[in-house]
């Protein structure tokens, strides 16, 4: 109650673009990013497609642009193991994307990280925020 009236109780509510629920999970949060994350990546096809941008302009947009939309509002809740393959399908997702590699292609993830020449990072960055 707050001055005589009854307050709603909800399980979910966003609150500064992260959805906060009761049970501390992040994983609508998760779920939001990784969405609005793909959108970004998307609405850049032209960008990844294009042989005038070099390939480390090409991941610095990624990491600048998605994977920053991707990550706001990510120090709350908790991560469990199933929210971390999620990111890091996302993460491989974003640089299928640059290299203009399908996902029916045979190609295994280390191939994709050797041919952008980058290690995993977003995870440990999310983690790192959290801590911090």
């Amino acid at each position: 109650m707050l001055n005589g009236v009854k307050l709603e109780q909800v399980s979910t509510f966003t609150y500064l673009g992260a959805i906060i629920t009761d049970d501390t999970e992040c994983v609508e949060d998760i779920k939001n990013g990784i969405a609005k994350g793909r959108g970004v990546v998307t609405a850049l096809k032209s960008i990844w497609k294009s042989h005038g941008v070099s390939m480390s302009t090409k991941v610095r947009l990624l990491k600048t642009l998605a994977w920053s939309t991707m990550t706001y509002g990510c120090e709350s809740g908790t991560l469990n193991k199933l929210d971390e393959e999620r990111i890091r399908a996302f993460e491989m997702l974003g640089l299928h994307h640059i290299l203009r590699v399908s996902w029916t292609a045979k190609c295994t993830n280390q191939w994709v990280l050797e041919k952008a020449n980058l290690s995993r990072s977003l995870l440990e960055a999310i983690k790192k925020r959290k801590l911090t």
